[in-house]
């Protein structure tokens, strides 16, 4: 089964304070943590606030790519390998055709947030990334989210 999912925020998670995307489900309270490194999480904060670079990044050509041959992206999905890793795949939508690509799940959530496509993620993959948001974990998530300081994930500059 597919969740809706969309992107609320980012947290820095345990002793480490490794980065980490908050996704939620939008028909519920369940919070997917994904980690990110400081590129990543850069990228997506650049999409959450609607920031171009003046060059564009990988995410940036990929979807000039995608529109320039005439195609859509119609959804992203959040999926974990046979070996429990988690993955992505884009569906692409273009000329009556449809594809399906493989990407990294930091690509997906970008792409879709730029697109403005659906972001969707197995049943299977809340049993390995969730956290509900009434628990325990689930409030220290919010104090962790509350007390972030976005200059954490380092400082970029884009030329």
């Amino acid at each position: 089964m597919l969740v809706r999912i969309e992107f609320v925020s980012f947290a820095a998670t345990g002793e480490g304070h490794s980065p980490v995307v908050v996704l939620k489900e939008i028909t519920g309270s369940r919070l997917l943590l994904l980690p990110v490194g400081p590129l990543e999480g850069s990228a997506i904060a650049m999409e959450t606030l609607g920031m171009n670079p003046q060059k564009p990044a990988a995410i940036h050509l990929a979807h000039s790519i995608m529109e320039k041959l005439g195609g859509t992206l119609t959804r992203a999905v959040l999926y974990l390998t046979t070996g429990q890793s988690l993955m992505a795949h884009l569906d692409i939508a273009s000329r009556g055709t449809a594809a399906r690509l493989d990407c990294r799940p930091f690509d997906a959530v970008v792409l879709a947030m730029r697109c403005d496509a659906p972001l969707l993620a197995r049943e299977s993959v809340f049993g390995q990334f969730c956290r509900t948001d009434g628990s325990t974990k689930g409030n220290t998530l919010r104090a962790h989210i509350a007390a972030i300081d976005t200059l954490d994930f380092g400082s970029y500059f884009l030329e």
